[in-house]
């Protein structure tokens, strides 16, 4: 009876149920169609509903209807906005219009405004890879007012880089920010190399794994600056015990064709091994100044 009681109190298990009604769930989507990677909007401030909306429109291509809009929509969103969207009530959601006034609601920010003076002054961190640099300088160039020729803003961009990379590309003509991206990375990826040449074992790529390597942040630093290591001692659980000496058999050595000057009694004379008797002393003939044994 107690068991049966627990039984019936034992909340039932969540479920999911989407903010729309069926049908829009059961609207088709055009033949042969393949689901865009669509750009995700997390709410994060770096782009604003109103992008977003923008941007998911266009992705969204021959599923163009507001119902096939609302159907794919869930696709675009990520982290806070994906679960403000799974949240909603179910069949709260009417229509495509619906959607978008109350994501707007929720997720409209004012980007701010950037002037050109503060993107002159960006520049790469410390702890930032070149990447990271150039893919923020374009989220603060799109928040730019200021209309400037291409050019312009690959010059500031390319100012902000660190020196290495400024020496690197001095004087070269880029012929847009995606060319300027293209030969950072490439560039990035050969000094990463030329780093674990000069820090790996010299005619090797192979390190130990249970030793630990200092690696420089670039190859400026691996030429010139002293890197601080601490030493450790190495100890072993068991001693290594060495082998017992013993006397190597010669017995079975073969001189192939060796030939001997043997010496009786004083006497000289040129034999091979197989006269050879045991009250004779002998000696390889291997040079003109060894005297018999």
């Amino acid at each position: 009876m107690i068991e049966d009681g627990l039984a019936q109190r034992r909340p039932e298990a969540p479920r999911y149920t989407k903010p729309y009604p069926p049908e829009i769930g059961r609207t088709p989507l055009p033949r042969n169609y393949r689901l865009p990677e669509f750009m995700l909007f997390s709410g994060d401030g770096h782009t604003s509903s109103i992008e977003h909306i923008g941007r998911f429109t266009a992705q969204c291509g021959e599923a163009g209807s507001d119902a096939q809009k609302l159907r794919l929509f869930v696709h675009s969103l990520t982290g806070a906005t994906f679960s403000w969207f799974i949240n909603l009530l179910p069949n709260s959601v009417r229509d495509w219009a619906y959607i978008e006034r109350i994501f707007h609601e929720h997720f409209y920010q004012t980007n701010r405004e950037v002037t050109v003076a503060e993107l002159a002054r960006m520049s790469q961190a410390s702890d930032e890879t070149p990447n990271d640099y150039l893919q923020r300088f374009k989220t603060y160039r799109n928040w730019c007012r200021t209309n400037l020729p291409e050019r312009e803003f690959i010059k500031m961009d390319e100012e902000g880089l660190e020196f290495e990379y400024r020496k690197k590309f001095q004087g070269i003509e880029f012929w847009d920010m995606h060319d300027l991206t293209n030969k950072v990375d490439r560039y990035a990826f050969l000094l990463k190399e030329e780093m674990q040449k000069k820090t790996a074992t010299k005619g090797t790529y192979y390190k130990n794994p249970i030793v630990g390597y200092a690696e420089a942040d670039s190859p400026a630093e691996a030429e010139n600056v002293e890197i601080e290591v601490s030493s450790v001692e190495v100890s072993i659980d068991k001693p290594f015990i060495c082998k017992e000496p013993f006397k190597a058999d010669n017995s079975r050595t073969k001189i192939p064709d060796a030939k001997f000057h043997y010496y009786n009694k004083g006497k000289r004379r040129l034999g091979n091994k197989d006269s050879r008797s045991k009250n004779r002393r002998c000696f390889l003939k291997d040079d003109g100044n060894r005297n018999p044994s």
